[in-house]
């Protein structure tokens, strides 16, 4: 009983002054704020809060807690280009694929901290929710052959093995039409929006490439193909949204 008594009266002297000058400190003797922790601080168990006027807390640099007036930065990094990026005609004829350059200085916003981690490659460096979309401006001429049609995949792809395996994510199959032989022109392909889970560590890339039916190529051949800025529309676009 004896020892409870101590320790109680050492608790109060501690607290009692704090107190009085409405200040608490915890590990420290000179409280300046109304509750001065000096060290880590942890709450075991946080509630879920419902109400519309719900805010982010910040500190700054010396540590003060509190809300901010600002709105929190998006997680976005969008990648862009106007210069011209030629193929080889032959290689996309044959129905290989064509991988967009995508480079480090297309970055025009990037506060998610994506990188380069190989030619037309973009690596995620955060685990969890995306949304991803983009487009492409490929720039054809088209030659007088097949049946006058183009019948071109566009496709972001994803790699969770550093490049071994892609899979498609999102895209399509636009078809352009041949307006005059020989004449080079501007078509655009929008790649529809989609949320997808991500690994750090998982790649992203943009190609497209000529489809085949029943293992023929389709439609017609080019004698020139590339991707380039036209009529307002930019060589091509990814954007990378973190949820």
């Amino acid at each position: 009983m004896r020892k409870l008594k101590i320790q109680s009266a050492i608790l109060m002297t501690i607290i009692i002054p704090s107190i009085a000058y409405g200040q608490v400190g915890i590990n420290t003797k000179s409280p300046t704020e109304a509750l001065d922790v000096n060290g880590k601080v942890k709450i075991r168990n946080l509630e879920t809060l419902t109400g519309s006027n719900v805010y982010p807390l910040h500190a700054d640099e010396n540590g003060v807690v509190g809300k901010a007036n600002l709105s929190p930065q998006s997680q976005i990094a969008f990648y862009t280009s106007s210069d011209e990026f030629p193929f080889t005609a032959s290689s996309y004829n044959s129905g290989a694929e064509q991988i967009v350059p995508i480079q480090s200085s297309h970055a025009s916003l990037n506060t998610l901290g994506t990188v380069l981690s190989g030619p037309g490659r973009v690596t995620v460096s955060q685990t969890g929710t995306y949304m991803l979309s983009g487009s492409v401006t490929p720039q054809l001429t088209i030659n007088n052959d097949g049946n006058g049609f183009i019948y071109m995949a566009v496709n972001i792809e994803v790699s969770s093995n550093a490049g071994g395996l892609w899979t498609s994510v999102s895209g399509g199959r636009p078809i352009f039409t041949r307006v005059d032989s020989g004449t080079m022109r501007n078509y655009i392909f929008t790649i529809p929006s989609v949320t997808v889970e991500l690994e750090a560590g998982d790649i992203l890339r943009i190609k497209l490439y000529r489809t085949k039916a029943s293992n023929t190529l389709q439609g017609s051949t080019v004698s020139a193909i590339s991707i380039g800025s036209g009529f307002g529309a930019p060589t091509y676009t990814l954007a990378i949204t973190k949820l």
